[in-house]
Formats: C-alpha cells, sequence, structure tokens
C-alpha cells in the first residue's frame, strides 16, 4: 500500500536514505577512510544535472581563478550520488609548500547513466594552480593549468513529447540514435607582477584555451537536422578552437595602461581561419573601490567600457553603466564541416546597460537591469545562425529577501522580466523561488540540523531548445515549458566538519503523471533523490 499523499515526501526522503545506505560502493568507504584524499563539489540542486550545466564544457570561454587564504591546509570531500545512476567526486587539496609558494588542486569527476531516455555522461576536470610570492612581496606570480574531457551520447530529446512513457521510459522514441559529443579542453595561464616601487609596477598575462571538438552521428535522422544537415550516410566533425589572449601594462599608483593581443584561430573539415587583434586598455581603480573606470578597445573596432561607483553609508547602493562591442566569434562568419555550412558577414554585437543593486544588511536585496541590443545574433527554428540589426531592449528586476523567526529560516526571491522582441529574445515573464526550513542544534552543539523545503517557479513560455550538432540553442514554436513547481525536500547533519544531505528533489512528480520539460524535448529528472557527504579536513 502506497503512502497517503501528505507523506510522501518525508516518506520518500527515508525510503531513499536507507535505499542509497545500502547501496553505496566498497570504494566509497575507503575514500571516506582516507583522509588526505578528499574530494569536493558544489552543485546547484535545482539546476543540476541538466544540459545548461554542460554545455558550457562544450564551449569553453577563459576561467578567472585565485586560491582561498582561508583554505590553506585544508582537504575536502565531496561525494554525491544521484538515484537516476549518477555520480560526482571532486577533490580539492590547499596546501602551503613554503612560506611564499602556495599550491591548489581541483578534480572532478562525474558520470551518469542515463536511463532515462537514452542518454550517457562522462565528465573530467582537472584544475591546478600554484601562487608564489617573494619574500619582499615584490613579485607574485599565480600559474593554472587546466584539463577537461566530456563524453555524451546525445539523443535530440523526446520524438514525440505528446505520448510518453513514464512507465518504461527507454521505450521512448528519441530524435538521434547514435549521436555523441566529445570535447577536450585545456586551458593553461600566467599571470605575473613585479613592483618597481610603492607607486609603480608592470605585470603581463598570458592564456592559451585549446578546444578539441567531435560530432559524430552514424545513424542521422534527416528529419531532425532538417536543412541543416547535408550528409545523408554519416556526420563526423572534428573541430578545434585555439584562443591566445596578451597584457602587458604598468600600473602607477590608481592607473594603469596595458597593450592587449587576442589571437582566435580555429581549423576543421577543409578550411583554417586565424585572426589577430591588438588594443589598448585604461583603468582607474582607488583603494576605496567607490569609484572604478575601465576601458578597452582593440583595432578591429571591439571595445568595452565599465563605469562603477558604489555609494551609501555601507557602501548599500551599486550602480554600473556598460557599453561595448563585441567581435563576432571566429566561427559564426565562416563554417564548413560535414553536416552545417554558411559564410555570412555578420557585424559585431552592441550591448549597452545599467544596473542598479542595493543590499541590506543581507536582509533585503534589489537587482535591476536595463540592456539594450543592436546587431543580435541568434539561431534560427532551423538552426540557421541570424542577425537581428535593429534594437531590442531588456529589463530585468529580482527582489530577494532573507529572514529569521526562532528556529525558522527562509530565503525568497521573485524575479520579473520583460523584451520587446520575445520573438527572438526568449525568457519568462516571472520567476519565483522560495526555500524555508527548520534549523536547530542537538547533543550540546555537536550536531547541526536543518530540515525543509524549496521550490521553483517560472511562467510559461517557448524556451529556446538544443542542437547537438552544433552544441547551440535555437529557436523552436512547438513546446511551451514552464508552469510547473519545481519542489525539493531536504534533510541536512553538520557534525563537525562533516556534513551530510539528503534532498528529494521534483516533489512535484510523485503528486501527478504530468511531466515537467527544463528545455524542450528534454524532460527534467523524476523523482531525483540525491545525497551528498561534504568533509572538511585539516592536512596538518
Amino acid at each position: 500500500m502506497s503512502p497517503p499523499t501528505s507523506l510522501k515526501a518525508p516518506f520518500l526522503l527515508i525510503r531513499g536514505f536507507f535505499y542509497l545506505i545500502c547501496c553505496m560502493k566498497k570504494w566509497l568507504f575507503l575514500l571516506v577512510v582516507l583522509s588526505h584524499h578528499c574530494m569536493a563539489q558544489s552543485i546547484d540542486s535545482v539546476s543540476f544535472p541538466n544540459k545548461y550545466y554542460f554545455i558550457g564544457f562544450l564551449n569553453p570561454s577563459p576561467k578567472e581563478f585565485d586560491i582561498d587564504t582561508a583554505d590553506l591546509g585544508y582537504s575536502t570531500l565531496q561525494y554525491h550520488s544521484f538515484s537516476t545512476n549518477g555520480q560526482m567526486i571532486k577533490v580539492t587539496h590547499n596546501q602551503s609548500f613554503t612560506e611564499f609558494l602556495d599550491f591548489k588542486l581541483d578534480l572532478t569527476k562525474f558520470s551518469h547513466e542515463g536511463n532515462f531516455i537514452r542518454e550517457y555522461l562522462k565528465l573530467y576536470d582537472v584544475n591546478t594552480y600554484l601562487s608564489f610570492s617573494n619574500k619582499e612581496q615584490s613579485y607574485n606570480a599565480k600559474l593554472m593549468l587546466t584539463y577537461q574531457k566530456i563524453t555524451m551520447d546525445e539523443n535530440g530529446g523526446l520524438f514525440n513529447t505528446n505520448s510518453i512513457n513514464m512507465d518504461d521510459p527507454l521505450l521512448n522514441p528519441v530524435k538521434l540514435a547514435t549521436a555523441q559529443n566529445v570535447s577536450k579542453n585545456r586551458y593553461h595561464s600566467f599571470n605575473h607582477q613585479y613592483r618597481l616601487s610603492e607607486q609603480i609596477s608592470i605585470f603581463n598575462s598570458l592564456s592559451v584555451l585549446k578546444r578539441h571538438k567531435t560530432y559524430t552521428d552514424s545513424s542521422p535522422n534527416s528529419g531532425f537536422y532538417q536543412n541543416v544537415f547535408l550528409d545523408s550516410t554519416k556526420t563526423n566533425d572534428s573541430i578545434k578552437y585555439n584562443y591566445v589572449y596578451s597584457r602587458l601594462g604598468l600600473k602607477y599608483k590608481y592607473f594603469t595602461i596595458s597593450h592587449l593581443l587576442n589571437r582566435r584561430q580555429m581549423s576543421y573539415y577543409i578550411s583554417d581561419s586565424t585572426d589577430i587583434d591588438n588594443g589598448l586598455a585604461v583603468s582607474y581603480t582607488p583603494s576605496n573601490t567607490e569609484f572604478n573606470l575601465s576601458l578597452s578597445y582593440f583595432q578591429t573596432g571591439q571595445y568595452r567600457i565599465d563605469i562603477e561607483k558604489m555609494f551609501g553609508k555601507n557602501k548599500q547602493h551599486r550602480l554600473l553603466l556598460l557599453a561595448a562591442r563585441q567581435r563576432v566569434p571566429i566561427n559564426y562568419n565562416n563554417y564548413i564541416s560535414n553536416n552545417f555550412r554558411f559564410q555570412t558577414n555578420y557585424e559585431g554585437q552592441n550591448t549597452q546597460s545599467v544596473s542598479y543593486t542595493f543590499k541590506s544588511k543581507s536582509v533585503v536585496r534589489l537587482k535591476s537591469k536595463l540592456k539594450h541590443y543592436t546587431n543580435y545574433l541568434y539561431f534560427d527554428k532551423f538552426s540557421q545562425l541570424r542577425q537581428y540589426s535593429s534594437s531590442i531592449f531588456y529589463t530585468t528586476n529580482e527582489l530577494s529577501l532573507f529572514w529569521v523567526l526562532g528556529n525558522f529560516k527562509g530565503a525568497h526571491s521573485v524575479h520579473h522580466q520583460w523584451t520587446d522582441r520575445s520573438i527572438i529574445f526568449r525568457v519568462p515573464d516571472l520567476s519565483t523561488s522560495a526555500s524555508i526550513w527548520f534549523e536547530k542544534t542537538l547533543f550540546n552543539a555537536s550536531l547541526l540540523l536543518k530540515m525543509g523545503l524549496k521550490g521553483h517557479y517560472f511562467t510559461p513560455f517557448k524556451a529556446n531548445t538544443y542542437n547537438p550538432s552544433l552544441a547551440e540553442f535555437y529557436l523552436q514554436e512547438l513546446t511551451e515549458i514552464g508552469g510547473v513547481p519545481l519542489v525539493d525536500a531536504f534533510v541536512n547533519f553538520q557534525i563537525g566538519s562533516m556534513n551530510a544531505n539528503i534532498q528529494c528533489q521534483n516533489l512535484v512528480y510523485q503528486l501527478t503523471s504530468h511531466p515537467h520539460y527544463f528545455i524542450p524535448d528534454y524532460l527534467s529528472q523524476v523523482g531525483l533523490i540525491k545525497f551528498s557527504l561534504i568533509w572538511k579536513l585539516s592536512n596538518v
């Protein structure tokens, strides 16, 4: 007999907890015992795992990096297990070799067997950081080495979203049967600065981003590709991107001036493209950080201007003005591959924005932004690249509130968006999220218990859908997503430096048979139970 509807959430949490404990593998126990090999991961429970998270690995960009000195001497273990046959492990290790040399290792492994609508995923992400400062603190250098590999068995989403088999999802027909994306990314950067005097410094930075992406489909479905698909027997694209970024500059007091060099290269099936862009950057950043100004301009006409002003007694108010012209990505004007080709002459996209942020002692936060686009680039319903030369206005306003009432706490946000060109710029009009939990220390403050609910909702809209062969999102007019709340229940235990968390996600699925899509053609995980173990340990 199934439990009453009102008891389903706690019943599932308890059942999921014992199920996960019983199914833990022996090697996981060894990982917990071997405290010096620690693993960690921070994941947004609402957005993960899904396509939006992993597209960033297929389309990588330069990374920001630094070492948090507060974590030096610590390692952290996090293990995440999903009831949908997925798991994630990550090692974060911070260490000071000497008084002048700091090291950080960040290693992630994720896999998802994809028993739902036949998707499979493997991800490896390794990041190493090295920071050096001499005894006089006149010279400092930072080195970052990154390697990523992601393999995705792509299905193109459900072939028919009107008829869904929830009892045996493997029987659902999908648009692609044997397609696969593989991407290998390497990002290396070296930044160093030498102080000539108390007021004068010279600095240099160099970074290289290499990406090799291969897409294959040995049994293509021409109905899915429509007029994008050219090869009637098999697709096999291998595309390489190389980006080099260099910056050499001089700093005097609060002013800096530097030379910029960006080199882009792309090679694919039958052709190569390379361009080099030189630029100049100027910035003004006083020590009080109440006013910041930065300007960069390149010979191709690309530029960016940022003006930031903070005011108020505790810098509660922040005003940011931005104007930019961005070069067209190197593969957007000339793209030739086995299954997709175009040759165009698009202009750079222009963006102007003004944003305002108000914070009130971490209780209330208001964020407002107005953006204006011209020469906006997008993919139409046939996955063909298009440019909208006229103006597009976009506004966003978000209000957040945090409250405490005894042992109960809550965090809420309401987000409103509007655009005058919703036909090509797709966003939900309204989205809201809320978290309410009970928090109490037990057993002479040796245990911190948190338990509660969190939910997310956005109004229906015809969101962009995903094209695996391009690893890009394009317009569609057939499916409307949203209008169904996402509700999660969680229990969290913290004992010293160890934290255990159990989440039962998408409770609405347990109460209704109506499916929920996080992007068109791709169902969200049904009744996902997630177990997380976090352990922060000292290396001393």
